[in-house]
């Protein structure tokens, strides 16, 4: 019996440092500490050596001089530039615009005035059927590794809106966001 009882203790610590192997190399593992005081578990990431830094640039001002589809000014297409790093072959830059349709008067807040955004690929002289859906995003430029493209909307107001607005200065937001995007992703 006493020879049995340094090959357990042997055996035991044999499966113990199997299972910290196995959790080493990040597969799922039930562990108990003996003191049920506390439990360590590690957080890993890696960096990729292609760090991708990009902004964009916008045109700072539209302006919409009439009403009505007559009216209809382009928003002029937002530009994707790398700062630092290159794109591979599976990846691209999207940038995305979203807008709430409220201009709101500059001497009075409680004066809105709305407007909207038509697609310029769909564009049939203003019609309802072409205008973009506020707060929903979309997509007006991609950078590639090899290639960019760009479709900035038309921005313009409801003839009825713009008849019946007192008179002033109004100012709304459209909202740009970028990301990186994998192709498996």
């Amino acid at each position: 019996m006493k020879k049995l009882i340094p090959l357990l203790l042997a055996l035991t610590l044999l499966l113990s440092l199997g299972s910290a192997a196995i959790a080493a190399e990040g597969n799922s593992h039930t562990y108990t500490d003996s003191d049920n005081t506390t439990l360590d578990q590690t957080i890993t990431t890696k960096i990729p050596d292609n760090k991708i830094l990009w902004h964009l640039e916008i045109p700072a001002e539209v302006v919409i001089s009439e009403g009505g589809v007559e009216g209809f000014q382009d928003v002029k297409n937002v530009k994707i530039v790398i700062d630092s790093g290159e794109l591979t072959d599976g990846q691209k830059i999207e940038a995305s615009m979203t807008y709430d349709g409220t201009m709101t008067m500059e001497t009075d807040d409680s004066v809105q005035l709305a407007y909207v955004l038509s697609d310029k690929t769909l564009f049939n002289g203003g019609n309802y059927d072409d205008t973009l859906e506020t707060g929903k995003a979309y997509i007006v430029g991609t950078k590639t590794k090899d290639d960019d493209t760009y479709n900035a909307p038309y921005a313009w107001v409801l003839s009825g809106e713009w008849d019946m607005a007192p008179s002033g200065s109004y100012a709304g937001t459209i909202q740009y966001t970028s990301e990186l995007v994998e192709a498996n992703g």
